[in-house]
Protein backbone atom coordinates (compact mmCIF):
# COMPACT_ATOMS: atom_id res chain seq x y z
CA UNK A 1 0.00 0.00 0.00
CA UNK A 2 1.47 3.08 -1.17
CA UNK A 3 1.66 5.55 2.09
CA UNK A 4 -0.80 9.10 1.70
CA UNK A 5 1.29 12.51 0.92
CA UNK A 6 1.49 14.24 4.20
CA UNK A 7 -0.70 17.52 4.26
CA UNK A 8 0.85 20.67 4.67
CA UNK A 9 -0.91 23.65 6.67
CA UNK A 10 -2.13 26.85 5.67
CA UNK A 11 -2.68 30.30 6.92
CA UNK A 12 -6.13 31.32 6.86
CA UNK A 13 -7.12 34.81 5.52
CA UNK A 14 -10.74 35.68 5.19
CA UNK A 15 -13.27 32.66 5.22
CA UNK A 16 -12.69 32.15 1.77
CA UNK A 17 -9.04 32.49 1.15
CA UNK A 18 -5.73 31.03 3.02
CA UNK A 19 -2.12 30.82 2.01
CA UNK A 20 0.06 28.39 2.10
CA UNK A 21 3.77 29.81 2.94
CA UNK A 22 6.74 29.13 0.53
CA UNK A 23 10.01 28.07 2.52
CA UNK A 24 13.30 29.64 0.91
CA UNK A 25 15.88 26.96 2.84
CA UNK A 26 13.37 23.66 1.48
CA UNK A 27 13.91 25.77 -1.86
CA UNK A 28 10.22 25.74 -2.12
CA UNK A 29 10.32 29.32 -1.79
CA UNK A 30 6.61 30.36 -3.58
CA UNK A 31 3.64 31.23 -1.91
CA UNK A 32 0.67 29.47 -2.91
CA UNK A 33 -2.77 31.02 -2.48
CA UNK A 34 -6.17 28.57 -1.89
CA UNK A 35 -9.71 30.47 -2.24
CA UNK A 36 -12.73 28.98 -1.83
CA UNK A 37 -15.89 28.21 -4.02
CA UNK A 38 -19.22 26.61 -3.02
CA UNK A 39 -17.97 23.65 -4.91
CA UNK A 40 -14.56 23.87 -6.20
CA UNK A 41 -11.22 25.42 -5.43
CA UNK A 42 -8.65 27.93 -7.19
CA UNK A 43 -5.56 28.15 -6.76
CA UNK A 44 -2.83 30.52 -7.04
CA UNK A 45 0.60 29.77 -8.16
CA UNK A 46 2.13 25.77 -7.93
CA UNK A 47 5.60 25.77 -6.28
CA UNK A 48 7.91 22.86 -7.24
CA UNK A 49 6.34 19.11 -7.73
CA UNK A 50 7.11 17.93 -4.58
CA UNK A 51 5.38 21.18 -2.55
CA UNK A 52 2.60 20.88 -4.68
CA UNK A 53 2.14 17.30 -3.74
CA UNK A 54 1.43 18.33 0.14
CA UNK A 55 -0.35 21.22 -0.84
CA UNK A 56 -2.83 19.29 -2.61
CA UNK A 57 -3.02 16.88 0.11
CA UNK A 58 -4.23 19.62 2.52
CA UNK A 59 -7.02 21.05 0.31
CA UNK A 60 -10.50 19.76 1.03
CA UNK A 61 -12.10 20.09 -2.18
CA UNK A 62 -11.53 19.65 -5.92
CA UNK A 63 -9.07 21.97 -7.24
CA UNK A 64 -11.04 23.13 -10.76
CA UNK A 65 -8.14 26.43 -11.58
CA UNK A 66 -4.62 26.50 -11.27
CA UNK A 67 -3.51 29.99 -11.91
CA UNK A 68 -0.13 30.79 -12.71
CA UNK A 69 0.79 34.32 -12.24
CA UNK A 70 3.39 33.93 -14.84
CA UNK A 71 5.84 31.44 -16.49
CA UNK A 72 9.00 30.56 -14.15
CA UNK A 73 9.58 27.17 -12.34
CA UNK A 74 8.98 27.80 -9.21
CA UNK A 75 5.45 28.97 -10.03
CA UNK A 76 4.70 26.24 -12.67
CA UNK A 77 6.47 22.95 -11.75
CA UNK A 78 3.85 22.06 -9.71
CA UNK A 79 0.96 22.15 -11.97
CA UNK A 80 0.97 18.59 -12.83
CA UNK A 81 -0.12 17.84 -9.18
CA UNK A 82 -3.12 19.68 -10.21
CA UNK A 83 -3.70 18.77 -13.75
CA UNK A 84 -3.01 15.33 -13.34
CA UNK A 85 -6.00 15.50 -10.40
CA UNK A 86 -7.89 17.11 -13.36
CA UNK A 87 -7.66 20.92 -12.91
CA UNK A 88 -7.12 23.34 -16.05
CA UNK A 89 -4.12 25.98 -16.08
CA UNK A 90 -5.19 29.37 -16.30
CA UNK A 91 -2.77 32.02 -17.37
CA UNK A 92 -2.13 35.98 -18.77
CA UNK A 93 -2.34 35.98 -22.91
CA UNK A 94 1.12 34.71 -23.87
CA UNK A 95 2.03 32.69 -20.39
CA UNK A 96 1.63 29.37 -22.37
CA UNK A 97 3.93 30.83 -25.51
CA UNK A 98 6.35 31.72 -22.85
CA UNK A 99 6.04 28.64 -20.59
CA UNK A 100 6.66 26.50 -23.72
CA UNK A 101 9.71 28.43 -25.01
CA UNK A 102 11.74 29.82 -21.81
CA UNK A 103 10.12 26.79 -19.38
CA UNK A 104 12.54 23.87 -19.75
CA UNK A 105 15.79 26.64 -19.53
CA UNK A 106 14.12 28.37 -16.36
CA UNK A 107 13.61 25.05 -15.06
CA UNK A 108 17.30 23.63 -15.40
CA UNK A 109 18.46 27.29 -14.26
CA UNK A 110 16.17 26.65 -10.47
CA UNK A 111 16.54 23.06 -10.54
CA UNK A 112 19.31 21.46 -11.93
CA UNK A 113 17.52 19.60 -14.24
CA UNK A 114 14.98 19.69 -17.24
CA UNK A 115 11.47 18.94 -16.35
CA UNK A 116 10.17 15.30 -18.02
CA UNK A 117 7.26 17.77 -19.80
CA UNK A 118 5.72 21.22 -19.05
CA UNK A 119 2.22 21.69 -18.03
CA UNK A 120 1.19 25.44 -19.52
CA UNK A 121 -1.96 27.54 -19.93
CA UNK A 122 -4.87 26.11 -21.61
CA UNK A 123 -6.99 29.04 -20.69
CA UNK A 124 -5.42 32.32 -21.28
CA UNK A 125 -7.26 35.74 -21.41
CA UNK A 126 -6.12 38.85 -22.82
CA UNK A 127 -7.90 41.27 -19.97
CA UNK A 128 -9.79 40.21 -17.32
CA UNK A 129 -11.47 37.33 -15.90
CA UNK A 130 -13.27 36.81 -12.93
CA UNK A 131 -14.77 33.86 -11.03
CA UNK A 132 -17.99 34.69 -9.63
CA UNK A 133 -18.72 31.55 -7.27
CA UNK A 134 -15.10 32.51 -5.97
CA UNK A 135 -15.44 36.28 -5.56
CA UNK A 136 -11.86 36.78 -7.53
CA UNK A 137 -10.45 38.68 -10.87
CA UNK A 138 -7.49 37.51 -12.59
CA UNK A 139 -6.24 40.98 -13.91
CA UNK A 140 -3.57 40.79 -16.59
CA UNK A 141 -0.54 42.91 -16.21
CA UNK A 142 1.40 41.98 -19.04
CA UNK A 143 4.98 42.39 -19.50
CA UNK A 144 6.52 43.49 -16.46
CA UNK A 145 8.63 41.02 -14.32
CA UNK A 146 8.30 38.34 -16.73
CA UNK A 147 6.34 38.81 -20.44
CA UNK A 148 3.11 37.90 -19.18
CA UNK A 149 1.97 38.36 -15.54
CA UNK A 150 -0.99 38.66 -13.55
CA UNK A 151 -2.81 39.24 -10.23
CA UNK A 152 -5.77 37.56 -8.29
CA UNK A 153 -7.31 40.32 -6.96
CA UNK A 154 -10.62 40.05 -4.36
CA UNK A 155 -12.47 43.10 -4.34
CA UNK A 156 -14.94 42.04 -1.06
CA UNK A 157 -11.66 41.10 0.70
CA UNK A 158 -9.72 43.75 -0.50
CA UNK A 159 -6.93 41.04 -1.28
CA UNK A 160 -4.28 40.84 -3.73
CA UNK A 161 -2.12 38.03 -4.90
CA UNK A 162 0.85 40.30 -7.19
CA UNK A 163 2.81 37.34 -7.69
CA UNK A 164 6.64 38.27 -8.22
CA UNK A 165 5.54 42.24 -9.07
CA UNK A 166 6.15 42.59 -5.32
CA UNK A 167 8.38 40.51 -2.90
CA UNK A 168 8.54 40.84 0.94
CA UNK A 169 11.85 38.81 2.19
CA UNK A 170 15.55 40.01 2.14
CA UNK A 171 16.47 37.98 -1.29
CA UNK A 172 15.67 40.46 -3.95
CA UNK A 173 13.68 40.49 -6.84
CA UNK A 174 14.32 38.60 -10.45
CA UNK A 175 15.40 41.39 -12.84
CA UNK A 176 16.76 38.84 -15.52
CA UNK A 177 14.04 37.76 -17.33
CA UNK A 178 14.78 38.46 -20.79
CA UNK A 179 11.19 39.66 -21.64
CA UNK A 180 11.09 41.52 -18.26
CA UNK A 181 9.75 44.72 -19.56
CA UNK A 182 10.52 47.71 -16.18
CA UNK A 183 7.98 50.39 -17.64
CA UNK A 184 5.21 47.68 -17.83
CA UNK A 185 6.44 46.49 -14.83
CA UNK A 186 6.16 50.48 -12.82
CA UNK A 187 2.62 50.78 -14.51
CA UNK A 188 1.52 47.22 -13.29
CA UNK A 189 2.33 48.08 -9.69
CA UNK A 190 0.82 51.63 -10.02
CA UNK A 191 -2.11 49.60 -11.05
CA UNK A 192 -1.92 47.36 -7.77
CA UNK A 193 -2.10 50.20 -5.75
CA UNK A 194 -5.13 52.22 -6.94
CA UNK A 195 -6.84 49.03 -6.32
CA UNK A 196 -6.31 50.17 -2.50
CA UNK A 197 -5.63 46.96 -1.19
CA UNK A 198 -5.73 45.77 2.54
CA UNK A 199 -3.65 42.46 2.66
CA UNK A 200 -1.15 42.17 -0.41
CA UNK A 201 0.50 38.71 -0.80
CA UNK A 202 3.17 38.64 -2.55
CA UNK A 203 4.53 35.12 -4.16
CA UNK A 204 7.35 35.18 -1.79
CA UNK A 205 8.11 36.59 1.77
CA UNK A 206 5.26 37.42 4.39
CA UNK A 207 2.04 38.53 4.14
CA UNK A 208 2.14 42.41 3.81
CA UNK A 209 -0.11 45.54 3.43
CA UNK A 210 0.06 47.69 0.37
CA UNK A 211 2.82 49.30 1.79
CA UNK A 212 5.20 46.46 0.04
CA UNK A 213 3.59 48.18 -3.08
CA UNK A 214 4.83 51.54 -2.72
CA UNK A 215 8.07 50.38 -1.68
CA UNK A 216 8.89 47.98 -4.91
CA UNK A 217 7.47 50.88 -6.65
CA UNK A 218 9.85 53.45 -4.97
CA UNK A 219 13.26 51.22 -5.37
CA UNK A 220 12.14 49.96 -8.99
CA UNK A 221 11.78 53.87 -10.11
CA UNK A 222 14.61 54.41 -8.85
CA UNK A 223 16.97 52.16 -10.31
CA UNK A 224 15.25 52.39 -13.38
CA UNK A 225 16.13 56.22 -13.89
CA UNK A 226 19.69 55.80 -12.55
CA UNK A 227 20.16 53.50 -15.20
CA UNK A 228 18.87 55.55 -18.11
CA UNK A 229 21.11 58.32 -16.78
CA UNK A 230 24.19 55.81 -16.90
CA UNK A 231 22.85 54.81 -20.36
CA UNK A 232 23.31 58.32 -21.27
CA UNK A 233 26.55 59.03 -19.39
CA UNK A 234 28.36 56.04 -19.88
CA UNK A 235 31.60 57.30 -18.87
CA UNK A 236 30.36 58.55 -15.44
CA UNK A 237 31.07 56.45 -12.36
CA UNK A 238 27.75 55.74 -10.30
CA UNK A 239 26.80 53.97 -7.58
CA UNK A 240 23.27 52.36 -7.06
CA UNK A 241 21.55 52.43 -3.38
CA UNK A 242 18.59 53.14 -1.83
CA UNK A 243 19.01 54.09 2.35
CA UNK A 244 21.77 51.42 2.39
CA UNK A 245 19.24 48.19 1.97
CA UNK A 246 19.63 45.50 -0.36
CA UNK A 247 16.51 45.41 -3.24
CA UNK A 248 13.76 43.51 -1.57
CA UNK A 249 14.82 44.21 1.40
CA UNK A 250 11.43 45.68 3.33
CA UNK A 251 11.89 46.16 6.93
CA UNK A 252 9.95 49.14 7.15
CA UNK A 253 6.59 47.51 5.57
CA UNK A 254 3.56 46.89 8.16
CA UNK A 255 3.50 42.80 8.25
CA UNK A 256 0.15 41.04 9.19
CA UNK A 257 -0.08 38.50 11.46
CA UNK A 258 -2.47 35.99 10.95
CA UNK A 259 -3.02 32.95 12.93
CA UNK A 260 -2.45 29.26 11.22
CA UNK A 261 -5.17 27.10 11.04
CA UNK A 262 -5.18 23.95 13.39
CA UNK A 263 -5.92 21.42 10.78
CA UNK A 264 -4.01 20.35 7.95
CA UNK A 265 -6.55 20.29 5.50
CA UNK A 266 -8.21 23.65 4.62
Amino acid sequence: MIAPVPADTFTRLTDRAAVWLGDLARHEQTNVGVIRGEDSVIVIDANFADAAKRIHAGIDGRVAHQVNTHYHADHTLGNVIFVEAGASVIGAAGQRRELLEKGRDDAIDQTGGAPDRLYPATIEFSDSLTFHEHGVELLRIGAAHSGSDLVAWLPSDAMLFVGDLAVAWEHGNNFSDADADIDGWIQGLRRCIALQPRIVVPAHGRLCDAAVLNEQLAFITDAWELANRVAMAPVRRMTLHRTGRPLGSWSGITTLQLTRSDSAAW
